[in-house]
């Protein structure tokens, strides 16, 4: 029989690894912690560097090199809040937004491609697993 913290080391491991797998099929030339802020700003539009930070659990300066980055690639703008001049904003550009959209299409494509090689009945146990995991992690 399998403990909770077996069951927790090899659902934490395979997570890792399906993430990693998942995050190398695409051709973007960007990093893919830089694809992660960009879908972090898509998801939040708008959203302070502070917030970004705070999702990302790094601190402010951290973000700095990466933000100037796609800034200059031309994936996202920022500009200064409104009502707190110390505060800066970022959000995508439609290049950005194109670079993200094309990402997730090359990302599902692989799944899709994975999910075709099985049975109906294992494609009804990803599905079940899928939402058990939303439930577990509280991801609905």
């Amino acid at each position: 029989m399998t403990t909770d913290l077996e069951l927790a080391t090899r659902l934490r491991q395979t997570i890792a690894r399906a993430n990693r797998k998942i995050r190398s099929t695409t051709s973007s030339q960007l990093p893919p912690h830089y694809i992660t802020v960009l879908a972090l700003i898509d998801r939040y539009s708008d959203i302070s560097l502070g917030e970004l930070a705070r999702l990302e659990q790094v601190q402010p300066p951290t973000l700095t090199p990466v933000i100037r980055r796609l800034s200059d690639l031309g994936y996202l703008v920022s500009r200064q809040d409104d009502d707190d001049r110390r505060c800066t904003r970022v959000s995508l550009t439609a290049t950005g937004r194109r670079e993200l959209t094309t990402v997730r299409k090359q990302r599902n494509e692989f799944l899709e491609a994975r999910l075709a090689t099985l049975t109906e009945t294992q494609r009804s146990a990803v599905a079940s697993a899928v939402e058990l995991l939303n439930d577990l992690l509280e991801l609905s």
